[in-house]
């Protein structure tokens, strides 16, 4: 009985654990699929049918990149300003778990702002084709606020991506060990960075809307 018992649960131990030993990517296709598929198929049909065919999607590109700025900005303020510090404020909650929960959380919504940021650049360089030139200086002078507004939340998440998440998610493991980390500055800059992202987003709706 022993050796029956012993030698079926071994095969569910050894699938248990090359489940949680694979990458990554594979658990979350859903958001490869948004990242790389949804911005490949809008290049490949405005190619195919021309820059006239984004108006399939919307009667202005300005539209589109307002409402994708409006969402990217309230999902910073709900996740970065709300979600974020109440969580600390639960009794019954674990400050071990509070730290695990709120860097899984945050990888997901990097996740999802990465693929709005890929969104948004297809949908700024269709708005530039659509005015009957390439990307050029002289097309970026003219078009300076909307598309410098949108530039630099893609540039600070990249910062954030590959810089302060790193640094914040080791900060986190010394916390769910037991340890306290010592003082850096590395919390600041990434809520720095989230209140920049919300003004420039929310400059890139209003400019959408009110310029064009």
């Amino acid at each position: 009985r022993y050796f029956t018992t012993h030698h079926t649960q071994a095969p569910r131990k050894i699938k248990m654990a090359v489940k949680k030993r694979a990458p990554p990517i594979l658990n979350n296709h859903k958001i490869f699929v948004v990242l790389f598929l949804l911005p490949a198929a809008v290049w490949f049909t405005t190619q195919a049918y021309g820059p006239h065919a984004i108006f399939l999607l919307s009667y202005r590109i300005e539209g589109l990149l307002a409402l994708l700025s409006t969402l990217w900005a309230g999902m910073i303020c709900g996740i970065s300003f709300l979600e974020a510090p109440v969580k600390f404020r639960a009794t019954t909650l674990p400050r071990a778990i509070a730290f695990d929960v709120g860097r899984t959380v945050f990888h997901a919504f990097q996740r999802v702002e990465t693929a709005l940021a890929a969104i948004g650049l297809v949908l700024l360089q269709q708005d530039l084709i659509q005015r009957g030139t390439d990307i050029s200086p002289y097309l970026l002078l003219e078009e300076w606020q909307e598309t410098l507004l949108f530039l630099l939340p893609v540039a600070l998440l990249t910062v954030q991506v590959f810089w302060l998440q790193p640094a914040l998610d080791q900060r986190a493991r010394s916390h769910m060990a037991g340890r306290t980390p010592p003082r850096s500055v590395v919390h600041f800059l990434y809520v720095a960075f989230e209140a920049i992202k919300l003004v420039s987003l929310a400059g890139v709706g209003i400019t959408a809307l009110v310029i064009h």
